[in-house]
């Protein structure tokens, strides 16, 4: 088998797992694509992949969001896109999104929201919720602290 179609093989497989984790297989295949391939415009990534250049656009939204992928240069008004080979340096900006998009708003919400329960029952799960989003926030802070393996 030529490494080509080891390549196709595996960008198609991570593409199927994305699926299966309730995302477009487009976000899987990208990555892996310019994993494999190298700096990419999503021109590039659209016409290798066949599809739309939304669903590029849309994946590649995703992906910088997880550090998956960043942009390298331009050519001419187009960005040029690279894959993050580093994995510790994916897993660390996971950790910071899941703590901005998530746990920081969850937090703040179930906080302002206790003394607005009138209910004990309720007002004890959001209670107890709250403490749990917090510990997770504690968590995940002190993992930032401790630096990440290559």
């Amino acid at each position: 088998m030529a490494d080509d179609e080891i390549i196709q093989e595996i960008v198609e497989q991570v593409g199927s797992s994305t699926k299966k984790w309730g995302f477009s297989p487009i976000i899987g295949e990208a990555w892996m694509l310019l994993y494999f391939k190298g700096e990419k415009t999503q021109d590039d990534i659209k016409n290798d992949l066949g599809c739309s250049l939304s669903s590029v656009s849309q994946a590649l939204s995703v992906l910088e969001s997880f550090g998956m992928v960043h942009v390298s240069d331009k050519k001419g008004r187009k960005k040029v896109y690279r894959a993050e080979e580093s994995f510790s340096k994916i897993k660390r900006k996971k950790m910071e999104v899941v703590m901005r998009f998530y746990i920081n708003p969850m937090t703040d919400l179930l906080s302002s929201r206790i003394d607005d329960v009138s209910d004990k029952k309720t007002k004890a799960k959001v209670k107890e919720l709250k403490n749990m989003y917090s510990k997770v926030g504690m968590m995940i802070k002190l993992m930032l602290k401790v630096p990440f393996g290559k």
